[in-house]
């Protein structure tokens, strides 16, 4: 009664104090989060960026949208009927200039279509990229395939064997007992078939490698029990996979990828993450990728180091065929990752990006002579493309008859004040 009445008043004030605020920004950005479950419908999260006289520019949910089918349509769709929603037509609106991205389902060919189909109506638009919490899912389903055969059957073991324990509640009490960091990774994990990709649970693959041994000598136990004849079958396949080199190394090497991508994912959940530099954290974990290629990573090294004729005492098998083979996915996944990465800027917003690193003042020269020149030429560049947007000159003062040269005039300016104040210079420390 009086509860819902009161709740609906409060609704409708935030509400309407929202669609002041859009109305109010001069620029708006569209931020959209894709979801996908097995038992729903594709569903995407839409927000709206916008700025004000009072402060940094703030983000605001707008609706959760069910889409049907992943398809570039239907996601343009859900935009238009999260902004109808308050009364708001983006057209009618102030210019849209850019647009992020996020979701796991949302594939590089999907983002590259709505970019596409966006800027028919935007030719401005900068389409920047956002970092799933967790990258290395989304490479994992960029890079398995045909390709790669060996990752789809690695995640194939790895569910047999966690399955093996975790929907026996005899085996999950004997595996508690002897291997007790990864027993609790597996009942984290939950119902183990609607995870993913396990081999992207990075947790799960460090307490394997941790408790290697004790799992392997609890499954030949249980693979000689006679009076145990199904468990003891699938426990003698499971040590097959054990057991087999080319499978351990893998585990080992794709941590160090995860790793990779783990710390770039931790880089763009901080606060105040410059778009600047966002192109330089990208292209920072595509290197350290290509060095992948041939130089072994933390993991893998300790794998290397700990292998000598045998694996901490376990005979590993298909030693000759497998060292070749392991070499070749190597550098596979490393040229599939990398271009993944690569993918994630859209090359026209790239330059824009690149010229908003003069508003880095940590990469501002320390010379004043270097710094006399430095920077114009972004400036330029960042002038060409604002002048691409509609309301950007008719926003202009009347008197400013040459905007260019103005905007030049006043980068020298906050120049020198740079250099002339020792309060701006502490900014940077």
């Amino acid at each position: 009664g009086d509860c819902q009445i009161l709740i609906h008043h409060i609704a409708r004030a935030l509400r309407e104090d929202l669609i002041e605020r859009i109305r109010q920004s001069p620029f708006l950005s569209i931020i959209l989060d894709g979801q996908s479950e097995d038992l729903l419908t594709d569903t995407v999260a839409v927000y709206v960026q916008y700025t004000s006289s009072d402060g940094p520019p703030a983000t605001e949910f707008l609706s959760i949208q069910e889409l049907g089918l992943p398809t570039t349509e239907n996601y343009l769709q859900g935009i238009d009927r999260a902004f109808s929603a308050l009364g708001i037509r983006l057209q009618d609106e102030r210019p849209t200039v850019g647009l992020g991205v996020d979701g796991a389902n949302i594939t590089a060919g999907l983002r590259a279509n709505m970019y596409m189909t966006i800027r028919k109506t935007l030719p401005w638009l900068l389409c920047l990229p956002f970092m799933v919490h967790r990258p290395h899912l989304e490479i994992l389903d960029a890079i398995s395939g045909k390709e790669l055969p060996c990752l789809e059957e690695l995640e194939n073991n790895l569910k047999q064997l966690l399955s093996f324990y975790r929907y026996s509640p005899r085996l999950m009490c004997e595996l508690r007992l002897t291997a007790a960091t990864l027993c609790e990774e597996t009942e984290f994990l939950g119902d183990i078939r609607a995870v993913k990709w396990i081999i992207g649970e990075q947790n799960v693959l460090n307490a394997l490698i941790k408790d290697y041994l004790e799992v392997v000598a609890h499954l030949k136990d249980v693979s000689g029990q006679t009076q145990r004849a199904d468990a003891s079958a699938i426990a003698l396949a499971l040590l097959q996979f054990l057991m087999d080199y080319q499978s351990i190394k893998l585990i080992y090497f794709l941590l160090d990828v995860i790793a990779v991508l783990s710390r770039l994912a931790y880089v763009f959940q901080g606060e105040y993450l410059l778009v600047s530099q966002v192109d330089e954290k990208v292209e920072e974990a595509i290197q350290e990728i290509s060095r992948l290629t041939d130089s072994p990573g933390e993991y893998l090294q300790e794998f290397e180091e700990n292998f000598r004729e045998s694996f901490n005492g376990i005979a590993l098998k298909n030693l000759r065929v497998a060292e070749a083979k392991f070499q070749s996915i190597r550098e596979k996944i490393c040229q599939k990752t990398q271009l993944t990465l690569a993918q994630r800027f859209d090359s026209r917003s790239r330059l824009f990006v690149k010229c908003c690193q003069v508003f880095d003042l940590s990469a501002w020269p320390r010379s004043t002579e270097e710094l006399i020149s430095y920077g114009e030429e972004e400036m330029l560049q960042i002038y060409n493309h604002l002048e691409s947007i509609p309301s950007f000159l008719t926003d202009l003062p009347r008197e400013a008859s040459d905007p260019r040269g103005s905007m030049l005039m006043e980068w020298r300016e906050l120049k020198a004040d740079y250099c002339i104040k020792n309060g701006f210079k502490d900014l940077i420390g």
